[in-house]
């Protein structure tokens, strides 16, 4: 289901914000429906039906309970304490998700795994590079982007 709501959202020139989106989950769609815009985890958290404003423990003391990209890094690292779990790369799944955190002052970045065969091979997510390149925010790309920045495979464990 994940994978299907995702590439559902390709299509529609959604707009690239920081902070945007995903906060209406059970909503038609992942943005913001006055702006249009959303970013990454907010596109991630509708993916996965739910907030991107989240009361789990481990986010509230690290964030004040925001989903964000260095958050669910950091998360996944820590196995059985949150909301994912890392995974092998080779072990990937449709419907996994590929994260890096922020680092040397550049935003982290998270996308869902639309297609694996010994690895991520495809991706879908928001971006401002997405939005640059063809007017929308939501693509399903190759996965190239994040192995250049060391993402990680991260399994959504729910709220544990």
């Amino acid at each position: 289901m994940v994978v299907i709501n995702a590439r559902e959202a390709v299509g529609f020139d959604t707009r690239y914000a920081l902070g945007a989106g995903g906060r209406l989950w059970h909503k038609a769609t992942p943005w913001n429906p006055l702006t249009h815009k959303c970013d990454c985890t907010g596109f991630l958290a509708w993916c996965l039906e739910m907030d991107r404003k989240t009361n789990h423990p481990l986010y509230a003391k690290w964030n004040g309970g925001w989903l964000e990209s260095s958050a669910i890094a950091r998360d996944a690292m820590l196995p059985g304490a949150g909301m994912f779990d890392r995974m092998l790369w080779t072990s990937a799944a449709p419907g996994d998700v590929l994260v890096w955190g922020d680092r040397d002052g550049h935003q982290g970045h998270v996308g869902i795994v639309s297609e694996a065969n010994d690895g991520p091979q495809a991706v879908v997510h928001c971006s401002m590079g997405n939005y640059r390149a063809t007017g929308d925010a939501i693509q399903e790309t190759d996965v190239s982007i994040f192995l250049r920045n060391g993402a990680i495979v991260a399994r959504y464990a729910g709220f544990i």
